[in-house]
């Protein structure tokens, strides 16, 4: 017991030497830094890192307000945006195109189509407006066709030997069921809306006509107007 004792009081020895003349050679702090504490110094000099709890409060307002002010964007400025916009309905290929123009910032618009071949020529005009209906989404919105009416000439007759068909509704603006009939439900989708979150026949109308620097597979840049009933999609014209 007692050889066990001096042991362990002889090997204690042993390591508690080389320690103390190691940490005898350890260099204060305060030769290195002096008897400044830099870290404090640095913590409240440095004015940067220094923020009022009122100064947060106050910018995550300001972003709510900003939030705020987007959310009542559809509240009626949507149709300003529009306004001197014009949209084009066709296949890129092919004689055959339908264009609106919005006239105001009020919804309201010109539009025709035409369409011509060797035997004959199809066209039709109009004038109408759309109405908001309610904002969908933070890029789409409902509106409803009204006031529309056919300014051009309805019917058959022949000009120059050419048969000229005025039809009753612009292409593009008629309801599935009936080509004489103008739908009143459309959608209108902005820019930055997914392709995935936009009908693809609609998209397809769009992407086929619009520049890919504008319009992708992943996303749309420019505004896109539907017609809910056909799937008929109007592309905005970048200049």
């Amino acid at each position: 017991m007692k050889f066990t004792k001096k042991l362990g009081l002889i090997l204690g020895f042993i390591i508690f030497i080389p320690s103390l003349t190691h940490a005898s050679k350890l260099v204060d702090i305060k030769e290195i830094r002096g008897d400044k504490n830099h870290y404090m110094d640095f913590l409240f000099n440095n004015t940067e890192m220094v923020c009022d709890k009122n100064d947060l409060q106050g910018k995550s307002q300001e972003n709510s307000q900003e939030k705020s002010e987007d959310n009542k964007r559809w509240e009626g400025d949507i149709l300003k945006e529009l306004s001197g916009k014009s949209f084009s309905f066709y296949s890129g290929s092919g004689a055959w195109m339908t264009n609106l123009t919005f006239t105001d910032g009020k919804g309201n618009f010109e539009a025709s189509f035409s369409d011509s071949d060797i035997d004959q020529v199809q066209g039709a005009e109009c004038v109408g407006k759309f109405d908001l209906v309610e904002r969908i989404d933070d890029t789409s919105y409902k509106l409803k066709l009204s006031n529309v009416k056919t300014t051009s000439k309805i019917g058959e007759s022949y000009v120059n030997g050419k048969l000229n068909i005025g039809k009753k509704v612009p292409y593009g603006f008629e309801t599935l069921e009936n080509p004489d009939e103008y739908s009143t439900s459309f959608t209108l989708y902005l820019p930055k809306r997914l392709k995935s979150q936009i009908d693809e026949n609609v998209y397809g109308w769009a992407y086929n006509v619009t520049d890919h620097a504008y319009i992708d597979d992943y996303q749309s840049r420019i505004f896109i107007l539907a017609n809910d009933s056909t799937k008929a999609g109007f592309a905005e014209n970048i200049n």
